[in-house]
């Protein structure tokens, strides 16, 4: 066990059991929405698996990322070897594709016996940020979580950036991992064209 683990199991021991009720640090950004009728499509533009895709992107980890003794939330580092987090969920999220991908072929009862595993395996990915940024946690990490939302905002910002200073369209909500956008369009295909010039990276859903 090297020495970030340790301090990372420190302040676990430290914040377990005070029963506190949600995060005490900055979530996922969200945006006040914007009164008005909207008649024509409204784009919604989702991030798919947002804080999953971040852990694997930047590579968070207990092995990967440094500890500060102050408190500050930690800076990304350029790790070249994959930590265990990412690797784990790299793992999840192909063995999902997997069972989905035999989903095509099956029938019966065996499709709803896929399906189930599936979800069971979507929701243990996406649940490994909760298990982070939980006190209660034996997995609690409060500095890799606060990481993680940071990156989710700074990506969620730059997207409603881009589609309003580089499509100069309007942004009428945003929440934590999605952002829906106003486009002014009657034509369902013009509306699909503009979506995609809406992908700044990443993994999307349209």
């Amino acid at each position: 066990m090297d020495k970030n683990d340790v301090n990372f199991e420190e302040e676990a021991l430290n914040e377990r059991g005070k029963g506190k009720k949600g995060h005490d640090f900055a979530g996922g950004l969200i945006l006040e929405p914007k009164r008005g009728l909207y008649d024509k499509y409204v784009l919604l533009l989702d991030f798919n698996r947002l804080y999953p895709s971040i852990i694997q992107e930047y590579n968070i980890c207990f092995t990967t990322v440094e500890r500060f003794p102050d408190g500050l939330v930690p800076r990304l580092l350029s790790s070249k070897t994959a930590g265990v987090l990412p690797e784990l969920l790299k793992n999840l999220v192909q063995r999902g594709r997997t069972v989905k991908s035999w989903m095509k072929n099956a029938s019966g009862i065996n499709v709803l016996q896929l399906d189930i595993q599936q979800q069971a395996l979507k929701l243990t990915s996406n649940s490994m940020y909760e298990c982070l940024g939980f006190s209660n946690s034996r997995f609690y990490a409060k500095p890799l979580a606060e990481l993680i939302t940071q990156q989710g905002r700074e990506i969620l910002q730059s997207t409603v950036d881009l589609v309003q200073n580089n499509l100069n369209l309007e942004v009428i909500y945003g929440d934590t991992d999605s952002i829906m956008v106003y486009s002014g369009l009657d034509g369902v295909a013009k509306a699909k064209a503009i979506a995609e010039k809406s992908r700044p990276g990443g993994e999307r859903e349209i």
